[in-house]
This record gives structure tokens, C-alpha cells and sequence, in this order.
């Protein structure tokens, strides 16, 4: 079992509660007043999921509350006031008491429900739909790793269960630095969805590279599985915003194949970043664990919208 402190690295916290799922919850902590978070609810309130087996109407309910006032611009008082009004927090808790035990464990890597995910229309005119955060809040930690590896020309960056985020996308159109970016899903929706807005679909302009060097494809594979698109000591740079979380779900062997997996393409001098909202005092231990040879650290990122996440490093020596 994972657990215990790691290294000091941070102030003492509260022991964090066993994890239902650190995607829905992250999204449904850290964006209770989004689009996003709407546009989840509504996908989670059709009938098709929800005759499945768990109990997800404690969620329905909040978000069907929330998703109401989604829709509204409100400036930034009102905003305030209106989430102290609902009390987001105790409807978070409620949620996350409601949801443990009855979410099956595997459905965050059922390949159906992320395509039936992806393919739902858009709110807005925001193209991408980012877990926890996107590219604008932590290019302040990934530009200055890009300058580091400046050796590498262009840097090769892998995204693993990259989806429909932001972070392929800013990467390759804001980085000042030459980036190679590729970015992998497991859902053919998502792929086909990113490559669309890369050849300018979607109603988008055409994407420009932020370097004239700088490429970014996407394409379709398993992240437990790179062969097909990654030979070993091939990245610079490896992104996972989420995907740890949703790979847990379906027991620890499968997270610890994608790590595996993600340190074999890494190149020996090369940094694997994982972002989560998970509790150092659950992560690090099996980071640790499951990454001998590599040293791994940890930092504190936000609070965004209220919601401190992390990133976990785990880089060979140089």
C-alpha cells in the first residue's frame, strides 16, 4: 500500500481521504462556477449514464443547481457573493461522500464514455476542455524547463491522455523555445478533434507555432502501451495532467505500467511532470516506489480558483 509522509517538502497537511475519483472531484472542486464544470454535469445527467450502476444523483443535483447559474455573467462581487450564498464547499463534501464507494472503479479508462465525453458540443467558444488547469497557469513551471533542455533542438515533448487540453496547444503556439510536441489519447475523438483544430477546424484560426521550429501532431495510442509511437529515451519532457488519476481507477499495476512506460521513452536527462490534485502524502510514496534510479520532487501550484493542485517531478540526472 502506498502511503506515509514523503520528504518534508511541504507544510503538514490533513491527511487526504481515499480517492473516488481526482478527475471528477478536481473539476468539481476547482470549477464550480465554469462552463466546464456545466458542461460535465450535463454530460454526466443523461439518461444513458445515468441508469449505470453507481449513485451519482448527490453530483446530479449540485450540478444541476450550479449548471443554472453557469450561464450567468456576473461580475466579480456577485460571483463572491453567490459562492458563499451556495456554500460550494459543503456541496463538494457532500459529493465526495456520496460518490465513495458506489463510482466503478474502472469507468475513467472506458475508452465509450470518453468518446461519448469529447464528442459533446462545446459551450462557448473555448475549443479545449482542460482537467484542473491549462496551459496559462503553468507555463511559468514548463518554459524554464524548456530553456534548461535547450540542448535538445527542438525539445521532443510527450503529452500522455493529452484529451482535448490546452497544454499541446500552448505549448506549440507561445513557447519561445523550439518544441517537438506530440500528443497521445486513447480516444479517437479527441485526436480527431485536436488534429481538426491544428488544421484550423472547429470554427478556429489556423494554428501558428510560437518558434518557426517548433511541430506539434497528435495521435492515437495507449498510454500504458507507447511502442507503436515512441521508441525508449525519446522525450526531453512528458506531460500527464490527470491521466495517473484516471489509470488508477482501475487498480495501481495499471498506473505503475504507465510510469514504467513513461520513464522508458524518457530520455535519461528528461523530466516527467505529473499534475493532480492528490495529496503529496498518497502520491510521492508510490512515485517513490515504482521510480527507482529517478529523483522525484514535488511543488505546489495555485491556489487556482481556490484549489491548491501539485506537480510531480521525476527527472534523471543531467
Amino acid at each position: 500500500m502506498c502511503g506515509g509522509r514523503g520528504k518534508g517538502l511541504w507544510p503538514p497537511r490533513r491527511r487526504a481521504e481515499p480517492k473516488t475519483s481526482g478527475l471528477l472531484l478536481g473539476v468539481l472542486t476547482a470549477s464550480p462556477l465554469t462552463s466546464e464544470f456545466g458542461e460535465l454535469c450535463a454530460f454526466f445527467y443523461e439518461p444513458e449514464f445515468a441508469d449505470r450502476t453507481w449513485n451519482l444523483s448527490p453530483l446530479l443535483e449540485c450540478g444541476r443547481h450550479l449548471a443554472q447559474v453557469l450561464w450567468l455573467t456576473l461580475p466579480g462581487p456577485l460571483m463572491a457573493a453567490l459562492r458563499r450564498m451556495l456554500h460550494v464547499p459543503a456541496l463538494v463534501a457532500g459529493a465526495r461522500r456520496a460518490l465513495a464507494g458506489s463510482l466503478a472503479s474502472s469507468c475513467l479508462a472506458d475508452r465509450c464514455l470518453w468518446d461519448r465525453f469529447h464528442a459533446q458540443p462545446r459551450l462557448g467558444s473555448v475549443p479545449t476542455f482542460d482537467w484542473f488547469f491549462g496551459y496559462e497557469e503553468v507555463k511559468g513551471l514548463l518554459l524554464p524547463l524548456l530553456q534548461e533542455a535547450r540542448d535538445a533542438c527542438p525539445l521532443r515533448v510527450l503529452d500522455v491522455g493529452c484529451g482535448t487540453s490546452s497544454l499541446c496547444t500552448g505549448l506549440y503556439t507561445k513557447s519561445p523555445h523550439p518544441v517537438d510536441v506530440l500528443g497521445i489519447d486513447f480516444s479517437p475523438v479527441a485526436v480527431a478533434h485536436m488534429n481538426s483544430l491544428l488544421e484550423g477546424g472547429q470554427g478556429q484560426a489556423l494554428l501558428f507555432p510560437g518558434h518557426p521550429a517548433s511541430r506539434l501532431h497528435f495521435m492515437l495510442a495507449e498510454a500504458q502501451n507507447l511502442g507503436p509511437v515512441a521508441s525508449s529515451d525519446s522525450f526531453q519532457l512528458l506531460l500527464d495532467k490527470g491521466t495517473w488519476d484516471a489509470v488508477l481507477r482501475g487498480g495501481l499495476p495499471e498506473a505503475y505500467q504507465l510510469l514504467s512506460e513513461c520513464l522508458r521513452v524518457l530520455s535519461p536527462g528528461g523530466t516527467l511532470i505529473q499534475f493532480s490534485d492528490e495529496d503529496p502524502d498518497v502520491r510521492l510514496p508510490c512515485l517513490e516506489q515504482g521510480s527507482h534510479g529517478w529523483a522525484v520532487t514535488v511543488q505546489e501550484l495555485g491556489p487556482f480558483r481556490g484549489i491548491t493542485y501539485f506537480a510531480y517531478l521525476i527527472q534523471g540526472s543531467h
